[in-house]
């Protein structure tokens, strides 16, 4: 009776498991409508209709979207509408929220006018963001004096005091006399001529008498400063030195002083020259004049790139000075007198003045001046450090929003999009929160966030820090936290996306209900920020504002292929929920492509072609997002963001294979909990590794935090740091050092403390093997959802790939679940060894898979992957390490490199420690010289610097890797830009038997052929005859694999409904696969029939009313940009091919199967075969199969074909003359036309192509072919 209980528990649990498991399955193939992508819904004027609302709703729902975010941003230059928030604008409002009710939608709104950031005219001064302002007066002493203090600069006419300090003053120069070339009578403000490029501008100071210098400082009056410079001394106003430079390229900047170093000591100066250059600045800002509001000349030992360091700008960090510098004598603190509260109301002061020359510092607060945009309602930002001022800005919006779509039952979400209003370094209570948090007053430190070095530049670097941290801790409370309580006081969730300011990312992203990150079309993918604070905080959804664009990548010019390559690529960094940009809102209904966000976007709305055709894409969409948002990411590693720079980030380079999150102080000091020797967050996630990253000041608690971890058995990396940046610290010094001594020094925990700052570093000294292994241009995405170990598999290759990649399980089945169909099937091919499963993919260019282990998938029938060569050990010939710069000589380190090699290559960092050598050349830069041969026998010859890493993976370097590939051209220039420096040599050289693996950067290319500018690699090789073009943005990774240069035949196998292995042959041959126990099955096609060639005699036919003949005869196929006629040459749109075919006799049978093979298609294509909609292709391969409704005889055949927007709009630029107009547009769009009636069929905002811009191919290029393949099947 017992056996049976258990028997029937055992049932149970099977059976609830299968049951879970088929749930899933079920999800996957249909996901439920809360998995669908959201999108961005801009309103980009104010001329807003009902009828496009509806139009653009119901276009959103039908294509697949489930949830709409509305923003009223002005963009666009449009007909008058109803301004924001008047009773007409919320009708619109209200209408918006009806039809999304009506349609099953959700919505989301941002919270203020425009996109960045809370704002509007309803912000009073004071609940405005504030930052320190000051001036400053000179006194002598032994006396009473009554000194007038200047007023500090007063903003949006509100100006409070805070302080008024005296300390004594350090020598300034008296300016006797001002030159300069560009005008004859300079005086303050003056207009620096800088807007050409190459100007340049010169003053020139001379001085009364010979004067000790530190420093410039300047002050300009640009909100976004771009000027670079140097400036000169001299001691007698004849002989001048540089002494100086700088270089500003702020894009939202204070305007308050620039403090320009002249080195570590003063410099006696009599006289001193200033010449300003022009500097590079974005595109959409253009070239400008610079405003220059003063000069002047100080010995006091100030601190530079203050506005870093004081919260008044976008950055957090420690800087510590120059080690020079960071002992100089500053203002020491026991001298500053406090005489807050004495001036009176005309700002005079009455003291009696102890002996000596002292400096008045008046310091008080205004508005910083940044407003909502872009928006045509706009006002003041609200207060980011005190929730009064978010209290004050809610009523504004949000509240107005709330009530116009109450009763409704479709608003989910409030928004706190892109950040871009620049810092804030006051608000009321500062000073008191601030001791409060970092346990020392903050009045005596004051003068240092205005630039003044109090005590000693390191000193007040420390106090800045702690500063900085206060805000940063404000912001995250009561800026992004309130709004998250607010939002929920409403019954909203909060979207946030906490960056581009002066605060901690993750702290201030650590309330949010959906944390959002972006990623941008030509860019690199999304960092992993959103997704860090989404796992380590414990979120579901991850979202990103996906697929936005800049001018060049943009123009319409994505379709689905390309925007799923983004998509997948922000996939693997952890990103599961798309949020498109953007849906601009459509006025008309005829007019296209009608309204768009300036330059940015990729045009998701109705009036792009393929938008009818979205749905194929966004089930993919829905589906992979259905499976990424279930149960919890794996990851290998958690490594801190940073302490002194909280944002820092440390890059992940060498890491491919192993997954990681990143966390913030908080987290590490108390949310770890330590398990068998894993690191484990409080929802369960768990890693087999800390790492502190490349920081290298941390402060007293985390290293007393480190210690906990290590003595609970966690495994630790991190380097040994430099000391605390925090000023609390101050007195625990010898504490520190025993610290730092007892977890480096000691030898305590030499068994899990890793002495490596670079995570990669870390992983390989741990000895973990990877959690997945592929080509290196493969990205992957682990999830553990129940007992399963669910892992995205994508390509970022484009050549199909046919070959192994593994996986750190075992014991369970693998199963292949496609997102672009649903299908879930058995992997054919796979092997468990070695504590690691490789399975066989074959995947299409940028192809992408779900492998899923399910443990009721059992091990069924399979076949096993060819046998891997084992690679050859390499051989190393002879190492040198020596001085960077010598001819010869150095230490001989030969034998110490060869005991590093192991069966896995050759990794290690270069230094001393690895090579057990004395340092050969002491306080000079050093490098290593490497001869090594590999299974190719080719002596190679590797040059790598101190500091650097040797890796060399073996097998790179196995004569059965060699590629045919031929490196043709390689271009680095400057990007946009036709030409540049040729570096083809460069790139050659970089070439291994496995390919190329190399970062695009100016020391791998041999130097910056264009500094201060973005650049590009243009790179062209051959592969059999085929030459291949491909253009990589500057810091982006080469890859080129061998796995993608290894034809995979035309063999594929599968596993059949019965459970047997099978394999399609689609050409005629052989195949041979391993079976589990040692057997060997071959296979064979027998007789196929060739292809059918499908490529001649299409008859073509267009809609009416686009400027295309109704129809065409194509004895051939060719690009629609090819053809003589200018209305199909110029065609954008949907048009269908024609063609009838003969089936000869034959060519069906048992055990046979047919595919249409379309060949390159540009862009879609849906394919009907004798009247049946076998369904859109949207990605390679362009093939479908056929096998059902292929008939004997005669065929019908119907391809319906969609390109892109941009050859009609190359098409209408040929037209001269302009439209008639009205207010300023043309006639026929204000009427909501479709065509002017004169050739011109597209109108838009922003035209994005030119005159002479070539159209771009497009249709069905072919070849198609029909082809036959034969299924044969595992007969035992």
């Amino acid at each position: 009776m017992r056996n049976v209980f258990f028997s029937f528990v055992a049932l149970c649990l099977l059976a609830g498991r299968l049951c879970a498991a088929d749930s899933l399955r079920e999800g996957f193939a249909n996901p439920p409508p809360e998995y669908r992508v959201h999108t961005w819904y801009h309103w980009s004027s104010n001329f807003v209709t009902p009828e496009g609302i509806t139009a653009d709703l119901e276009a959103m729902k039908k294509a697949g979207i489930g949830t709409v975010h509305l923003f009223a941003a002005a963009m666009s230059r449009m007909p008058s509408g109803p301004a924001i928030l008047t009773e007409k604008w919320r009708e619109n409002v209200r209408h918006f929220a009806s039809e999304a009710r009506r349609l099953g939608l959700q919505a989301g709104v941002h919270n203020c006018p425009g996109w960045s950031s809370s704002g509007g005219p309803w912000i009073r001064p004071e609940d405005a963001m504030q930052f320190l302002v000051s001036s400053e007066a000179e006194v002598a002493g032994g006396g009473k004096r009554t000194v007038t203090l200047p007023q500090p600069e007063i903003r949006n006419g509100y100006y409070r005091d805070v302080a008024l300090l005296a300390f004594p003053a350090a020598p300034s120069p008296e300016v006797t006399k001002i030159s300069a070339t560009f005008t004859k009578f300079p005086s303050f403000p003056l207009s620096l001529p800088l807007k050409e490029k190459g100007s340049s501008a010169e003053l020139r100071f001379d001085f009364s008498e010979l004067t000790p210098l530190r420093f410039a400082e300047l002050k300009f009056g640009e909100t976004h400063l771009y000027v670079r410079g140097e400036i000169e001394l001299s001691p007698d106003g004849v002989n001048f030195t540089k002494a100086g430079t700088f270089d500003f390229g702020i894009h939202n900047d204070q305007r308050g002083p620039k403090y320009v170093p002249f080195g570590d000591r003063p410099v006696k100066a009599r006289s001193a020259r200033i010449r300003f250059r022009d500097r590079v600045r974005p595109v959409w800002i253009g070239p400008a004049d610079v405003r220059l509001e003063s000069v002047r000349f100080t010995g006091q030992a100030m601190i530079p790139q203050i506005e870093l360091q004081n919260a008044s700008g976008s950055s957090f960090g420690f800087r510590p000075p120059a080690a020079g510098y960071a002992a100089a004598a500053g203002i020491a603190p026991e001298s500053i007198i406090d005489l807050t509260g004495k001036l009176n109301a005309a700002g005079q002061l009455e003291w009696e003045v102890p002996p000596g020359t002292w400096k008045l510092l008046r310091i008080g607060h205004t508005p910083t001046g940044k407003r909502n945009a872009p928006a045509s309602l706009s006002g003041l930002e609200c207060d980011k450090l005190s929730r009064r001022g978010l209290d004050a800005h809610w009523p504004g919006m949000m509240e107005k929003y709330l009530a116009d779509t109450k009763g409704f039952d479709v608003l989910r979400y409030g928004i706190i999009d892109s950040y871009e209003v620049g810092g804030q370094n006051w608000t009321d209570g500062l000073d008191r929160e601030f001791e409060t948090r970092r346990g020392y007053p903050l009045k005596p430190y004051l003068p240092a966030v205005l630039g003044y070095a109090v005590g000693t530049p390191e000193e007040s670097a420390r106090f800045l820090y702690d500063f900085q941290k206060t805000v940063a801790e404000l912001f995250a409370e009561n800026y992004f936290g309130r709004f998250t309580e607010l939002c929920r006081r409403s019954g909203l969730l909060s979207c946030l996306e906490p960056y581009g300011g002066p605060f901690e990312s993750m702290q201030s992203g650590k309330s949010a209900d959906l944390p959002a990150g972006e990623f941008w079309i030509g860019g690199a993918p999304p960092d992993k920020l959103a997704a860090s604070i989404g796992r380590v905080y414990g979120k579901k959804t991850i979202g990103a504002e996906a697929f936005t664009t800049d001018a060049l990548p943009g123009r319409w010019l994505q379709d689905p292929y390309q925007l799923k390559e983004y998509g997948d690529r922000a996939w693997c960094r952890g990103i599961n929920l798309f949020m498109l940009h953007s849906y601009v809102h459509q006025p008309w209904l005829h007019v296209r492509p009608g309204v768009t966000l300036g330059r940015h976007g990729a045009h998701f709305n109705r009036n792009n072609t393929w938008f009818r055709e979205a749905g194929a894409w966004l089930d993919y969409v829905r589906r992979g997002q259905y499976l990424l948002q279930s149960g919890q990411a794996v990851a290998d590693v958690l490594v801190l963001s940073g302490e002194s720079v909280p944002n820092r980030f440390p890059a992940e380079n060498g890491l491919d294979g192993y997954d990681f999150d990143y966390c913030d102080v908080e987290t590490l000091l108390s949310r770890l909990t330590v398990r068998d020797g894993r690191i484990f967050l409080p929802d369960g996630r768990s890693y087999a590794l800390f790492s502190l990253g490349t920081d290298r000041y941390l402060s007293r608690a985390v290293l007393r935090r480190v210690r906990e971890l290590l003595e609970a058995g966690a495994v630790v990396a991190g380097v040994a740091p430099l000391g605390s940046p925090t000023l609390a610290d101050r007195g625990s010094e010898a504490e520190y050092r025993r610290l730092v001594a007892d977890l480096w020094e000691s030898g305590r925990y030499e068994d899990r403390l890793i002495p490596a700052g670079k995570v990669a570093d870390a992983v390989r000294a741990l000895k973990l093997a990877p959690d997945f292994a592929g080509p290196v241009e493969f990205g992957f995405q682990h999830r553990k959802i129940g007992e399963r170990d669910i892992y995205l598999v994508s390509s970022g290759s484009d050549r199909s790939f046919c070959g192994t990649v593994s996986f750190r399980v075992t014991g369970v089945a693998p199963e292949l679940w496609d997102p672009a169909t649903g299908e879930t099937v058995p992997a054919p091919v796979w092997e468990t060894q070695g504590g690691r499963t490789a399975v066989q993919l074959r995947l299409p260019p940028k192809g992408s898979i779900f492998v899923v282990f399910s443990p009721e998938a059992g091990t069924k029938k399979h076949l096993l992957p060819p046998a891997a060569p084992v690679p050859a050990r390499l051989e190393v010939v002879e190492a040198l390490y020596r001085e960077r710069d010598a001819a010869a000589g150095g230490a001989e380190v030969t034998d110490a490199v060869r005991r590093l090699i192991d069966d896995s290559g050759l990794h290690f960092p270069v230094n001393t420690k690895s090579f057990g050598i004395a340092d050969p050349a002491p306080g000079r830069y050093k490098v290593l010289l490497l001869k090594f041969r590999g299974g190719d026998g080719v002596l190679h010859e590797l040059r790598t610097p101190e500091y650097g890493r040797v890796s060399l993976d073996a097998g790179k370097y196995d004569r059965s890797a060699a590629l045919p590939i031929e490196i043709v051209r390689a271009v680095y220039r400057p990007r946009g830009e036709e030409n540049g420096k040729d570096v083809t040599d460069e790139v050659k050289k970089l070439f291994t038997p496995a390919g190329l693996d190399f970062i695009v950067d100016n020391p791998t290319l041999g130097g910056d052929p264009a500094p201060d500018r973005p650049k590009e690699l243009l790179l062209e090789y051959a592969y059999r005859g085929e030459r291949v073009t491909k253009v990589y943005p500057e810091w982006a990774k080469v890859s080129l694999s061998a796995a993608f240069f290894v034809p995979g035949g035309g063999a594929e196998p599968f596993i059949d409904r019965d459970g047997r292995c099978a394999v399609l042959f689609l050409q005629p041959g052989e195949a041979e696969y391993r079976l589990p126990g040692g057997k060997i099955w071959k296979a064979a096609s027998g007789v196929l029939p060739e292809p059918l060639a499908l490529d001649r005699e299409w008859s073509l036919s267009f809609p009416p009313g686009l400027g295309a003949p109704e129809r065409i005869e194509l004895p051939e196929l060719i690009s629609w940009s090819d053809h003589a006629d200018d209305g199909v040459r110029y065609f954008s749109g949907t048009a269908v091919y024609h063609k009838r075919f003969e089936l000869p006799a034959g060519v069906t049978g048992a055990g046979r199967r047919h595919y249409l093979e379309l060949g390159a298609v540009k862009n879609l294509a849906r394919v009907r075969l004798n009247g049946a909609d076998l369904g859109l292709l949207w990605k390679p391969p362009f093939r479908v199969e056929v096998t059902e409704r292929l008939k004997p005889g005669m065929n019908e055949l119907q391809v319906e074909v969609t390109n892109l927007l941009v050859n009609r709009m190359i098409g209408d630029e040929q037209l001269s003359g302009r439209d008639p107009e009205r207010d300023g547009f043309p006639e026929w769009v204000l009427s909501d036309r479709s065509d002017s009636g004169s050739g011109r069929y597209t109108w838009s905002t922003w035209k994005g192509w030119a005159r002479d811009d070539k159209p771009l191919a497009s249709g069905l290029l072919g070849p198609v072919r029909l082809l036959t393949g034969a299924v044969v099947r595992q007969d035992f």
